[in-house]
């Protein structure tokens, strides 16, 4: 039987990337795809990329190196030349994991409706498989929001998505791909994605990666965005708390769409302080932790997270520092 498969648009920025860029273009090319388009946007590498690039040229549908302003740019660049029915960007140091790109096509025929399909993620370095991503889909939409969590390489789209809601925000240096999903969370919600258990992607960990090498600059972006809502939203209590203790670039400003899901604004941002509080409680700096949960209404939260924050707070209180010592020692 014959299948009219959508076509899939892979766009891959890259910059000096000569060391991983041969993996990425292969693992795009070996998928199989029957209806592939394969975009790569160079930033003008001075390595060995171009020479591997020219190297599978014949199987490319559109490449360029030329200058430009960063990652951002570049995808946004890839988003103008795609014509796929499903786009995603794929970094120039991550990999496809083999077989997705059928199981993909075969979800967005199998659901009409669908305008993401999520996969999980296997983590990697040079020493093998680290862990793989957990589920990323929340139960309430407002905790999508406020936990503003990404599975980006394994997210694909439905492209009439860009189209309804922009492209990437080129302000974003970082955390562009949260950014573009709470953009999508606010105008389409949750009910149209689909999330599988199934491994979509593979995301190298290495020393020069931005994820390793700059994580206090990915901080400032996820902070500023939600001191934005914040105050967009009238909520200047929360803004307020989220100046104090998070990272934040006051001037950002983020663009709410025009349209957005019936969504608790108060309660997307208190699911934003709590993970601020899991966080500063995960990293042990429990002064933070201890103002992030006092702070939180727990009548927005769900029963088993008042525990959560009930508990850590029993512990922050009456668990001596030399025992939190003697456990990171021990794992």
């Amino acid at each position: 039987m014959n299948t009219n498969w959508p076509k899939i648009s892979i766009i891959t920025p890259s910059f000096n990337q000569g060391e991983f860029i041969e993996s990425t273009i292969l693992s795009v090319l070996n998928q199989g795809y029957p209806n592939l388009e394969f975009i790569i946007i160079d930033g003008g590498s001075t390595d060995n990329t171009i020479s591997i690039i020219q190297k599978y040229e014949s199987s490319i549908t559109y490449w360029v190196s030329e200058y430009d302003k960063g990652q951002s740019y570049a995808i946004n660049k890839g988003l103008e030349k795609a014509t796929g029915d499903i786009v995603n960007w794929l970094n120039s140091d991550d990999e496809l994991y083999p077989g997705a790109l059928l199981e993909i096509g075969k979800l967005f025929l199998d659901n009409p409706d669908c305008t993401c399909c999520i996969g999980r993620i296997e983590m990697f370095d040079k020493s093998g498989v680290i862990h793989t991503s957990t589920n990323i889909i929340s139960p309430l939409l407002e905790q999508c929001i406020g936990f503003g969590k990404v599975n980006q390489p394994s997210m694909f789209y439905n492209s009439k998505c860009y189209k309804e809601i922009g492209n990437i925000n080129v302000k974003m240096n970082y955390l562009m791909d949260v950014e573009w999903f709470l953009r999508y969370l606010f105008f389409y919600g949750k009910n149209t994605i689909i999330s599988v258990d199934k491994i979509f992607s593979r995301f190298r960990y290495h020393s020069e990666s931005k994820t390793v090498s700059q994580a206090e600059k990915f901080r400032f972006d996820r902070d500023s965005m939600y001191y934005s809502i914040a105050k967009q939203c009238g909520l200047e209590q929360y803004a307020n708390f989220i100046l104090k203790f998070g990272k934040v670039h006051k001037d950002f400003v983020f663009d709410l769409p025009s349209v957005l899901q019936p969504v608790n604004k108060e309660k997307l941002i208190n699911y934003f302080v709590y993970q601020l509080g899991l966080e500063y409680y995960h990293y042990r700096v429990f002064e933070k932790a201890k103002n992030c949960f006092a702070f939180v209404n727990k009548s927005l939260l769900l029963m088993d997270e008042v525990d959560s924050v009930n508990s850590k707070l029993f512990r922050i209180k009456y668990v001596p520092r030399f025992v939190w010592r003697l456990k990171s020692k021990l794992q």
